[in-house]
């Protein structure tokens, strides 16, 4: 398995989560739930496009999701984790996913925890503030940025 990919993986389900939405691709292509455009000139890769519809069944999975970054510090997913649950103590199921850019990706099915963990704080890992936001389906790491913080 390609490194990044493996590393962005960590702390993800290594067996499909129980109620989880199994899709059969042929199927979804004849609904034409989504598109799969060809590579083009100004991107050597395939393109994905979904049907409104089809998006809100996939986003549902991420609801009750936050997106972490340690401001002002590089941090690897496995020391981030760590510290969240060390700070959060969460129940439940839970993992952390590297986005990228310093982003990650915290899920849990414990509402209390994402609810305690947007509400309580300041948080301070490795001496810098944690930054969090909700997930949000349109959030592209590497075009994050971080303009202002409420206090």
């Amino acid at each position: 398995m390609d490194p990044v990919l493996q590393k962005r993986l960590k702390g993800a389900p290594s067996r499909p989560e129980e109620g989880a939405v199994k899709f059969n691709r042929s199927r979804l292509l004849e609904q034409d739930s989504i598109t799969v455009h060809p590579p083009s000139e100004s991107s050597p890769y395939p393109r994905v496009s979904f049907k409104p519809e089809f998006r809100a069944t996939l986003e549902v999975k991420w609801k009750n999701s936050i997106i972490p970054k340690v401001l002002g510090r590089s941090v690897s997913c496995n020391f981030l984790y760590t510290k969240l649950i060390q700070l959060w103590k969460p129940q439940g199921e839970y993992s952390l996913l590297e986005l990228g850019n310093d982003f990650f990706l915290f899920k849990t099915n414990d509402v209390e925890t994402i609810d305690r963990a947007l509400t309580e704080g300041p948080w301070i890992i490795a001496g810098n503030y944690l930054i969090l936001q909700w997930w949000r389906s349109r959030f592209c790491a590497s075009r994050g940025v971080i303009t202002s913080v409420s206090v």
